[in-house]
């Protein structure tokens, strides 16, 4: 293999470039109607667009920082102490590690296949989604098993480092050819989805610009061996990867130090914590938006086979970085901080579990808590709960966490994200890229759903903006 950076970067531009040109003689149709259970139709008018090249200049420059800000973090933490710095020009030892071998093709396509099978095999909770309209409103089933793979998994890995089958400081040691084998499975999945999307005819493009339909999509439930592509890659992929890199992080810095900082302990706890919320609550994610609406073009493939893992995992690979000259937390911090993830995940939690529970009441007339899971918290389950009706058939729920804001989980997360931006201390910039890159992100995604909410609900979206007037903090905003 003799790929470089610089070549994966302009090979990945060449695919886009090509990607877009097809688009722009391509003939697609829209088949979208409006949906009993979820007027779709409307959400369709946050993505309207003008078809300018100024647009597609802008998707293309999504492209070229995403790329950018994956390698630039790698960069950092891997040469310049977590720093910032100029990467430029390319020296020859940076190209190296950044070139995929033979360790990180065999360790990323592993995991790959690994997952995909799990998701086939084990068992699960059966859930069944949304009504889509551009399949005759057909209801597609999710084998939501996500908590039986984290916990193979778990044990799995544990199994293969106390046998020394596998030495798990390889994903650090290898981390930037993982993130180029990585990086171009990614965009090799993208262009694979775009042409077969074209040439099955299953095309569900929404505007005739040149890059949005490559980027955003076109295939709205891609399924291999009977799983959900989009489910998969967002749930097992991203999230088990980014947790994988951090404990490779902790055991790389446990044998140059003798110990595991209370640092990276505090980022193993946030990612572990996100990690099996995510896991043990994937039953409600066929009913959000990235899996219902969303369709799966490169923006999703790219952030949830690379991105998310190795941009998110930087905290745990910059105290790495540090070595002896970390200046790590006394006891007494480190509790305080532990006390404050905790609260911030239990409402993080708890308010999730209340509203995907009280739509699945609403759907399906009940929710079946699996008690195997943990955490089980008191309250995930609301007993009667008030909800506001609406002349569209919803019921809004402002009951528990949401009777004092309408994005509860939202501010425990980005609590979540500030904490985990923390364990990197005071002195650096680049351990707050996560909580500066997802604070915008929350709040666009919840404008978005206020004026979506608006346009559904009409007047009773006012009243219920007047029983709950705040989106984030009480008495705030």
């Amino acid at each position: 293999m003799n790929l470089d950076a610089n070549a994966i970067l302009s090979a990945s531009l060449v695919a886009v470039a090509v990607a877009a040109l097809t688009i722009r003689y391509a003939k697609y149709t829209n088949a979208d109607k409006p949906s009993t259970l979820y007027n779709i139709s409307d959400c369709n008018k946050d993505y309207q667009a003008s078809g300018t090249l100024a647009e597609s200049l802008g998707y293309l420059s999504l492209v070229v920082f995403s790329h950018f800000i994956c390698y630039y973090l790698w960069w950092a933490a891997e040469f310049n102490r977590g720093c910032l710095g100029n990467p430029f020009p390319l020296d020859a030892v940076v190209i190296q590690k950044a070139t995929p071998n033979v360790t990180s093709v065999i360790m990323y396509s592993t995991f790959i296949i690994y997952t995909l099978i799990c998701a086939a095999a084990l068992p699960g909770v059966t859930v069944t989604g949304y009504k889509i309209p551009s399949e005759n409103n057909r209801r597609l089933q999710y084998n939501c098993n996500g908590l039986a793979s984290w916990y193979v998994s778990i044990a799995l890995g544990v199994a293969l480092h106390y046998f020394d089958i596998f030495d798990w400081k390889l994903v650090y040691i290898h981390a930037g050819a993982l993130l180029s084998t990585a990086i171009l499975f990614a965009n090799g999945v993208a262009v694979c989805m775009y042409l077969i999307c074209l040439l099955t005819g299953r095309c569900q493009f929404r505007l005739e610009t040149l890059a949005h339909d490559y980027v955003m999509g076109g295939y709205l439930n891609p399924r291999l061996l009977g799983v959900d592509l989009k489910l998969w890659a967002e749930v097992r992929v991203s999230w088990m990867l980014l947790f994988a890199l951090n404990v490779s992080a902790a055991l790389c810095v446990r044998d140059e130090v003798g110990h595991v900082p209370y640092r990276m302990w505090l980022v193993l706890l946030i990612q572990g914590l996100y990690t099996n919320a995510c896991m043990k609550g994937e039953e409600s994610i066929p009913f959000t938006w990235d899996i219902f609406h969303e369709r799966w073009g490169w923006m999703l493939i790219f952030w949830n086979l690379a991105g998310v893992a190795f941009a998110y995992s930087f905290n745990g690979r910059f105290i790495a970085s540090q070595g002896d000259a970390l200046k790590d937390v006394s006891v007494s911090t480190f509790i305080v901080i532990v006390v404050a993830i905790l609260a911030a995940y239990w409402v993080f939690d708890e308010a999730n579990a209340q509203k995907n529970r009280f739509r699945a009441q609403q759907l399906n007339g009940g929710y079946v808590a699996r008690v195997y899971s943990f955490p089980q918290l008191p309250n995930a389950t609301l007993v009667n709960p008030k909800f506001l009706e609406t002349q569209v058939g919803s019921k809004l729920l402002i009951d528990g966490w949401w009777r004092y804001v309408r994005k509860p989980h939202y501010t425990a997360d980005l609590c979540l994200a500030l904490l985990l931006s923390m364990t990197g201390g005071f002195d650096h910039v680049l351990p707050y890229f996560f909580v500066c890159f997802f604070a915008p992100m929350l709040v666009h995604r919840a404008h978005r759903d206020m004026v979506r909410c608006s346009q559904k609900y009409g007047a009773d979206w006012d009243e219920y903006c007047s029983r709950v007037p705040y989106t984030f903090v009480p008495g705030v905003y």
